[in-house]
Parts: structure tokens; C-alpha cells; sequence
């Protein structure tokens, strides 16, 4: 079993992550987009914005252990999460995936963390064209994407020189 880096967030932390989300979930239904990376989903609007209020914790949460800035985007959607380079996925399964979708970018690495607020830990990372296995497809998955397992993921070192 790997060995995980893990970080605890702190109180601000985890307003600071529900005021961006709250934020970014306000611009999507101002501007008329009911869809999550791309595909429409079919979870309430409750569920999407607890969804996006713990991904957000989750980049945070790398940030932290990491020593890297946490670049969320303002007014447009980002290029990375973190330092402008890694996309971040957080799970609260202790076996989940990392999930990529169609509208990710190919060139970019993905991290997954596992965890709750307050503690997370890094699972690993890989690149968006390696996660497009055909056996890591789930049509139906909400929206559909691919599940990467955690023992396909790699330390996330080489992502961040």
C-alpha cells in the first residue's frame, strides 16, 4: 500500500472553499448551465453544490501539503487547481476513483484526494490521455466518465517540477 501525504484543513479553509463554491455554483445557474464537466447530471442542486463545496477542500488540501499556490479561477473556469497545472478530484471513499471526463483536458495531470473535511490525503495522479482506458468507462456514471482506479495512479511528483 502506498504511503499518503495528507493535510488538515482549517476552518477558514473550508469557508473559504463554500464561499468559491458558492460562487462558482451561483455563475453556473445565473448564466443557465444545469450540467457538471460537460454533461448534464441528474443530482439536485443541493447534492452538486455539497459535491463542488468538498472537490473545492480537496484542492485546497493539496495546495496546503504541497506548499503550492490553489489557483481556482475567477471569473472563467481555470487551467489547474493547483499552481495553474493540476486538476484535482476529491473523494470521501477511502476506495474511490479519480473520475475523469470527456471535457478534460488530455494534457493535464489529475490528483485524487481521499477524504473529509478536516483531513485529506494524496491517493496519486495521472495524465488525462492515460486515464482513457476503455475498461475505466462508466456510461453510467453521472455524467458519464471514466473511473480510474487508485493502483493505476502514480506518485505525483513527476507532475510537479
Amino acid at each position: 500500500m502506498k504511503m499518503m501525504m495528507c493535510a488538515k484543513l482549517s476552518a477558514e479553509d473550508a469557508m473559504c472553499a463554500a464561499s468559491v463554491a458558492t460562487l462558482q455554483m451561483v455563475r453556473k445557474i445565473a448564466n443557465g448551465r444545469n450540467g457538471d464537466h460537460g454533461g448534464r447530471s441528474s443530482r439536485n442542486m443541493r447534492e452538486r453544490w455539497a459535491d463542488v463545496i468538498h472537490g473545492l477542500m480537496g484542492e485546497i488540501a493539496l495546495a496546503r501539503t504541497l506548499n503550492l499556490p490553489w489557483t481556482p479561477g475567477g471569473m472563467f473556469v481555470s487551467c489547474g487547481d493547483v499552481v495553474n497545472k493540476l486538476e484535482v478530484r476529491a473523494t470521501e471513499y477511502q476506495s474511490g476513483h479519480l473520475l475523469i471526463y470527456n471535457s478534460d483536458p488530455v494534457e493535464s495531470p489529475f490528483v485524487l484526494m481521499i477524504g473529509h473535511y478536516p483531513q485529506f490525503a494524496i491517493a496519486g495522479g495521472i495524465l488525462g490521455k492515460n486515464a482513457r482506458r476503455e475498461e475505466w468507462w462508466r456510461p453510467d456514471a453521472d455524467p458519464p466518465c471514466w473511473w480510474v482506479p487508485q493502483a493505476a495512479l502514480t506518485d505525483i511528483k513527476e507532475f510537479i517540477r
